[in-house]
């Protein structure tokens, strides 16, 4: 039995979204499926992280904070790491989508 509701799934709140270019020599071993690569931009990755709000009116409620990867061959976004503080939350992104995501207090 699914412990997350069923949709469709309205949500609202803030989203905070940043992007970094890191150099490629310090970027930690991710694996990003398909045989795919990170995005490079001369000697540099780049990294997006974002930090959501989902706040009360929508069908769930709670934080998320993820780490994401754009790669290529073929074009994709890859999120090597994402926590939530939601239990609904985590089984749905693990079930639904095969997304990692791990329970963590914000």
């Amino acid at each position: 039995m699914a412990t997350y509701p069923p949709e469709p799934w309205h949500l609202g709140g803030s989203l905070l979204v940043s992007v970094f270019r890191v150099p490629a020599a310090e970027l930690p071993a991710i694996e990003i499926p398909g045989g795919r690569r990170p995005l490079r931009l001369g000697g540099e990755v780049l990294v997006g992280t974002a930090f959501a709000n989902y706040v009360p009116g929508g069908v769930l409620q709670y934080n998320e904070l993820l780490v994401s990867v754009p790669s290529v061959f073929p074009p994709r976004v890859t999120v090597p790491q994402i926590w939530v503080d939601s239990e609904a939350s985590r089984a749905g992104g693990r079930e639904l989508w095969g997304i990692p995501k791990q329970l963590e207090t914000f």
